[in-house]
């Protein structure tokens, strides 16, 4: 560790005061001295021509010693050895970074600041009418600098395209809530066409960035896309189109070999890739745990199935990757086993079912919210204003479109007795931020209430709805006597609110 004697002598960056511990270190006469951290923000090549001096010697001295982490004020402890300093900084839990909805770029007031671990969340919560599915941008003559955001396997992709006046460009930066290493495996595809056109010019980018720096202040870590050639290519359109897709990148030598070992996991009777857990019958076929339970007998040897597993097989396809179910109807996610299957509850290719009871549609997921409003106006409600529920025996379900993001008030009431409800965050995959206050009204004339609050339930998907996997909450007969409007029904309001 480095002596206290020294701490306080520790020789500080001019431009982002962090201590002088990564190289290439410079010394101007005008700005002073410069960490490697700024010397690839164009510093140097702003400043040539001036006396910008390589401190060999200061960076021979400092390989003998140990610098702490740039963000020990916030409570990283760390000790680093020269050369290895930037790597760590990039991933320090303790990082700090801003919103990047905060640069000059952009004309935004948010002023988020924490940890790069938080920015996703950050976003989904304060930025949700920002998300694009498929994420595009449209260039028109008088293109501002925008960002939008796409969910992929459950993590925040930024996209922010930016036009750079110094460089007199269009850069993209697109980011990744990623661990680092993982970064480079991503692979980027940007369709740019004009309207209406069937044939798009494809450019790829590889890798994409992690959350761990406000990479919009560094030019060169952004890709460019010269935008005055592509309307040349497509004969000068006033508007472009440039829709993104990030897919993870597979080597063509591993794939091939990887498409043969999943050949030879085909389950014998649904014909699907076997995935974990694998079940064995008593003379060694396997089978996939769906088709397990509806058959008792081997479709190949006609053995029995007792439930035993193949635990040495399902080791080695941990290493495996996995294609979608829906590859077929379009969709390009490939991950590990565990992976694909936590996407496959919110894929949008997957055929689901209206959440309305008695509604016979069924589409893809991402045309729901298309038929809720096309389809079902009359139990789609808005914030603060007041419906009439009538007696019944059966649950009725209310909808909410709330940022983007449906919700369902189930109620039940029928005349004598308890009045059941229940509020769920529909296709939530972890603990709903969402608050809800459930209003009963009372005769105008006696001005009075009673208010419902609570946290909403998240629910996963349609079956479990339909299953009835949450909690219903009960107001009791004697609370609503005064009021029920005749007992034949009674008014209320629904709203809704993010959690802070």
């Amino acid at each position: 560790m480095m002596e206290k004697s020294l701490e306080k002598y520790l020789l500080k960056c001019s431009i982002c005061n962090k201590p002088l511990s990564v190289a290439p270190i410079y010394h101007n006469d005008f700005i002073g001295s410069i960490c490697g951290r700024c010397t690839y923000e164009g510093i140097l090549s702003e400043n040539e021509g001036s006396s910008l001096e390589r401190q060999i010697i200061f960076e021979e001295v400092a390989k003998h010693l140990t610098f702490p982490c740039s963000y020990q004020a916030f409570g990283c402890k760390v000790t680093l050895k020269w050369g290895s300093i930037e790597c760590h900084e990039n991933t320090c839990p303790f990082n700090i970074i801003v919103c990047p909805l905060s640069h000059a770029y952009f004309q935004s007031t948010c002023s988020w600041v924490d940890q790069p671990l938080q920015l996703g969340e950050h976003i989904k919560r304060k930025h949700k009418n920002m998300f694009s599915s498929p994420p595009k941008i449209e260039i028109t003559q008088n293109f501002q600098n925008k960002t939008i955001f796409w969910e992929l396997m459950g993590r925040v992709i930024i996209i922010s395209l930016i036009f750079n006046h110094e460089m007199n460009k269009h850069l993209c930066f697109i980011m990744g809530d990623f661990a680092p290493e993982l970064c480079d495996s991503f692979l980027c595809q940007i369709e740019i066409n004009k309207e209406k056109m069937t044939n798009p010019v494809i450019i790829q980018h590889k890798g994409v960035l992690p959350f761990c720096e406000n990479y919009l202040n560094k030019p060169e870590k952004g890709f460019e896309i010269d935008i005055n050639h592509y309307r040349s290519m497509l004969s000068h359109p006033n508007e472009l189109i440039l829709t993104f897709n990030v897919t993870k990148a597979v080597d063509p030598e591993k794939n091939e070999f990887n498409q043969q070992l999943l050949q030879s996991l085909e389950c014998p009777i649904c014909r699907e890739y076997i995935r974990p857990p694998i079940f064995i019958c008593e003379t060694g076929h396997n089978i996939c745990e769906i088709c397990s339970k509806r058959v008792n007998m081997c479709p190949i040897c006609r053995g029995n199935f007792l439930g035993g597993r193949n635990f040495t097989l399902e080791s080695f396809t941990s290493n495996l990757d996995y294609p979608c179910v829906n590859q077929l109807l379009g969709c390009s996610f490939i991950g590990k086993a565990q992976l694909v299957q936590e996407h496959e509850l919110f894929c949008e290719y997957i055929e689901i079912e209206c959440v309305t009871l008695n509604c016979q549609w069924r589409g893809l997921d991402g045309d729901l919210k298309k038929h809720l409003k096309a389809e079902h106006m009359d139990v789609l409600l808005q914030q603060d204003n007041t419906y009439a529920h009538h007696s019944n025996k059966d649950f009725k379900d209310y909808l909410f479109l709330y940022v983007d993001d449906i919700f369902i008030l189930k109620l039940y009431y029928e005349n004598g007795q308890d009045l059941k409800f229940a509020v769920l965050h529909y296709q939530c995959k972890t603990t709903s931020r969402y608050k809800y206050d459930f209003k009963i009204m009372g005769f105008p004339s006696f001005n009075i209430s009673i208010t419902m609050s609570d946290e909403c339930q998240s629910v996963r998907n349609y079956n479990d709805v339909r299953n009835g996997k949450y909690r219903i909450s009960l107001v009791p007969f004697n609370l609503l006597t005064q009021f029920m409007f005749e007992f034949e029904h009674l008014d209320f309001k629904f709203n809704l609110k993010c959690e802070q």
